[in-house]
């Protein structure tokens, strides 16, 4: 008589205990996050760029046409719409609030995946301690577009594991077609392999029928070639072929592998009873999915674009800032992804591979130890990273370059519990079959969003990775678990070890992040009170603001816009052009516009830094005006405030020496 409630009991309890852990781990990450966020600050200054870029659009300024930005205007509305809600200002310290409730959300949302699909509190928790040290390099660039587009994602993943393949699915994939038309809207690449993913999943899960494999075939026949055409301009070197070559054929294994599931009719299962049913309408109705998807995806879309046209944007700006500008950043700011050498070769053994392990089982021992091998080494180099400071996003942090090269041609793999298990054990949780099917194809495509500029977008690029890589390791736990192997505890062994290193890393980073922190002054600087930074860094901008608000009604920046000045010094630009490196991203017209703005102005200075990379262009309407019309007048280490030259001055300047870097 009492089995039954203390039965009841005791499973309480044990949820109870998970869910405290969950929220111990969860504050613990989202300390240190904190603390790095609050203790970062990247020389190229995207955060400045995007948040004057925002605040013009909330002043009214129509994007592309008055507002220059490289992202979509989705991420413009809905920042507005937070700060309209919150009558928070666009400061530093607000922002960098946004991007740490977007990491943890992030870092969340991949553990409730790991949870739902594979019921594991362990593998869960590491889940939640290993992307939240994934997504370090977010500190880096925060409240950058791409912040959204990782949303974006991770909630079109989770909400994955609600498709059963009953009525109730239409929220579902409703909500993850406003998610991927959210995404799409910001960084059109993005949305669009997110948008070829899904959709490739929901067109497996259908049942077979003539437009199902044309609809599938055509989207499957995009995703191969996606990153050939993509890499197509440095496919003929040593470098720039390993991401298309590695990504090309982890594309065409995943769709094999899903292809050998066999689980067509997935989607269909629940809603309908055949030809027999009242509701059935053959492949229309097979493939309502797929169109409930695809129609939430385009009207929200289609909305966002005409509420942007509607704000003063013309046609053609909205299709110069979503597409066409982005074609010429390929020849400009191609750098190398951190691919191994030996990662196209990798593909090719894993072709091979792949055969064997659907008929021996030793072959995927093999590839489980692959999985095990590369998440112990990014563990411990994420422990060894707590003590090493974020410099730049460029920087391959946590072996993902290894992750992306070694294990994306065996995604796959998450796919062959789907193979084996037995109806019944499907139709008991058919939205785990579909989780781990949309997991798969949305790993081996989102690596792509890191051509042609790897940085941050490795990380971002890689979640779905990550995430798929911890579930290799619960389903080698499982398979030796099912089978009663010897090595079993050896297995548990290992994954209760990796735990424990990320729980050490977790609290050392706690500590260690703390105590950097607390030792640097505070910037306290307008809106960026918050955030602290090393001795020389605050004292250099300090003053730079201070000549600033001596000097000037308008300034520029050279060899990039440093536009957290603007910011902090409540001096507004000349116009609305204002980006990083603009000699390379402005056009020479865009230039002429702010030369006519300056040239109506007074009191106008030029701010140079000599640590800062310099642009790729030489020579520039704007570039050239700068060096005929202005000159230094004060000096502070690397750092220059230029004036404008006497007006009587007849005679050519002088050319001024400008230290070891190159000259401007």
């Amino acid at each position: 008589m009492l089995a039954k409630p203390w039965g009841k009991l005791l499973h309480r309890r044990a949820e109870l205990n998970v869910a405290a852990m969950f929220v111990f781990v969860t504050l613990a990450i989202g300390f240190a996050s904190y603390q790095r966020l609050f203790s970062s600050f990247a020389s190229y200054d995207d955060e400045g760029y995007v948040m004057i870029s925002l605040r013009q659009f909330m002043a009214g300024g129509a994007l592309y046409d008055q507002v220059y930005s490289q992202y979509g205007p989705a991420y413009y509305w809905l920042a507005s719409l937070f700060h309209w809600v919150t009558d928070w200002p666009v400061t530093h310290d607000v922002t960098r609030i946004k991007t740490l409730a977007v990491w943890m959300s992030v870092s969340l949302l991949a553990a409730g995946w790991l949870y739902r699909v594979t019921r594991s509190a362990v593998i869960s928790t590491m889940g939640l301690l290993f992307v939240s040290f994934h997504l370090e390099r977010l500190a880096m660039e925060p409240g950058h577009p791409q912040e959204l587009c990782l949303l974006a994602v991770a909630v079109c993943m989770f909400l994955a594991t609600f498709v059963r393949g009953k009525s109730t699915d239409v929220r579902f994939l409703a909500g993850m077609g406003v998610a991927t038309a959210v995404c799409f809207m910001t960084k059109v690449n993005v949305g669009l392999f997110l948008a070829l993913s899904l959709s490739a999943s929901l067109l497996f899960a259908t049942r077979t029928g003539r437009m199902r494999n044309v609809l599938l075939g055509s989207v499957l026949a995009a995703m191969v070639v996606l990153p050939i055409v993509i890499g197509r301009h440095e496919l003929f070197s040593w470098h720039g072929c390993r991401l298309p070559m590695l990504l090309t054929v982890s594309i065409a294994l995943a769709m094999w592998a899903s292809n050998k599931c066999r689980r067509t009719g997935l989607l269909a299962r629940h809603t309908t009873d055949g030809p027999g049913d009242p509701s059935y309408n053959g492949d229309d109705h097979a493939l309502r999915h797929v169109f409930y998807y695809w129609g939430t995806s385009i009207s929200v879309s289609v909305i966002i674009a005409i509420g942007t046209l509607a704000s003063g944007t013309t046609l053609s700006g909205l299709a110069d800032g979503l597409l066409l500008q982005h074609m010429s950043f390929v020849s400009l700011h191609y750098h190398d992804p951190p691919i191994h050498a030996l990662a196209p070769l990798a593909a090719l053994v894993a072709v091979l591979v792949a055969r064997k392990t659907l008929t021996e089982t030793r072959w995927l021992r093999v590839v489980h130890v692959v999985a095990v091998v590369l998440i112990v080494g990014a563990v411990l180099r994420h422990l060894v990273e707590t003590f090493q400071p974020l410099y730049h996003g460029s920087q391959d942090r946590g072996q993902i370059g290894l992750l992306a090269s070694f294990f994306t041609p065996y995604v796959w793999i998450i796919l062959l519990p789907v193979r084996s298990d037995t109806s019944e054990r499907q139709a008991a949780a058919p939205n785990a079959c579909f989780a781990r099917l949309s997991l798969c194809l949305i790993a081996v495509l989102q690596p792509l969003i890191a051509y042609p500029v790897p940085g941050t977008q490795m990380a971002i690029g890689s979640l779905a990775l990550v995430v798929a890589l911890l579930t290799a390791i619960h389903d080698a736990v499982e398979s030796l678990r099912r089978e009663r192997h010897f090595l079993l505890p050896a297995g548990r062994g290992v994954v209760i070890g990796i735990l424990t290193v990320l729980l050490i890393t977790a609290i050392s980073r706690d500590v260690y992040l703390w105590a950097e922190r607390s030792r640097l002054p505070s910037l306290d600087l307008a809106g960026a009170s918050r955030l602290r930074l090393p001795e020389e860094t605050v004292a250099m901008e300090r003053w730079t603001v201070e000549q600033l608000r001596e000097r000037a009604d308008t300034f520029l920046c050279l060899p990039s816009g440093h536009n957290s000045l603007y910011l902090w010094s409540g001096i507004e630009p000349p116009t609305g052009f204002n980006t990083t490196v603009w000699q390379d991203l402005l056009s020479d017209q865009r230039q002429r516009e702010i030369i006519d703005a300056v040239s109506a102005r007074q009191r106008v200075c030029v701010v140079v830094d000599h640590n800062e990379p310099a642009s790729l262009r030489t020579h520039g309407p704007l570039l050239d005006f700068v060096r005929e019309n202005f000159e230094p007048v004060a000096v502070r280490g690397s750092r220059e405030i230029w004036q404008r030259r006497p007006a009587a001055l007849v005679d050519p300047p002088r050319p001024v020496k400008l230290g070891d870097s190159r000259p401007l």
